[in-house]
């Protein structure tokens, strides 16, 4: 690998935001595969990848006091609603930076504790919580839901208790 100023930066950069935003390993590479297509470090990113990567970060709530244009020529913007890669973009917010959005991540586990309890879920952990939420939106972290998302769930989750009840 070379040695050039402007990949670097931006590598420590992506790391600040990582420890600012408190991801976990496990997510942080989640979050590098689902926004570049698999690759899961932030050493084996192109430019272009790498201003995704931090776009998302942001996008996550990750707030720098340096200006946006490290890498601004290299990012590919879409005006239509797709991204680059095909897939639809992410909401502008998410609940884990709205004022409601502890409240509604509150009742999404909440319903599920009740469904778990009712022995109704093959999963009731949270790992069966994400594949569920993946399965409802298509975001792989409660935390990325939009509001409309998140109240989908809580919706989809009540509608799953009422069907469970009429079973019995």
């Amino acid at each position: 690998m070379t040695s050039d100023p402007r990949r670097r930066a931006a590598i420590a950069k992506i790391h600040v935001a990582k420890k600012s935003l408190r991801l976990s390993d496990e997510l942080y590479r989640a979050i590098i595969a689902r926004v570049t297509g698999g690759k899961r470090s932030s050493a084996a990113l192109d430019a272009a990848e790498r201003g995704r990567l931090l776009d998302e970060l942001r996008r996550l709530g990750f707030q720098s006091n340096e200006p946006r244009n490290v890498e601004l020529a290299s990012r590919v913007r879409s005006h239509d609603g797709i991204a680059a890669n095909g897939r639809a973009k992410q909401p502008e917010s998410s609940i884990a930076h709205e004022p409601h959005g502890a409240a509604q991540a509150r009742k999404i586990h909440l319903l599920w504790r009740k469904l778990g309890k009712g022995a109704k879920l093959r999963d009731a952990s949270e790992r069966g919580l994400r594949h569920f939420v993946r399965r409802q939106t298509g975001c792989d972290a409660l935390e990325w839901l939009s509001a409309k998302e998140a109240n989908d769930v809580i919706e989809g989750l009540k509608a799953w208790q009422r069907r469970s009840a009429k079973q019995k």
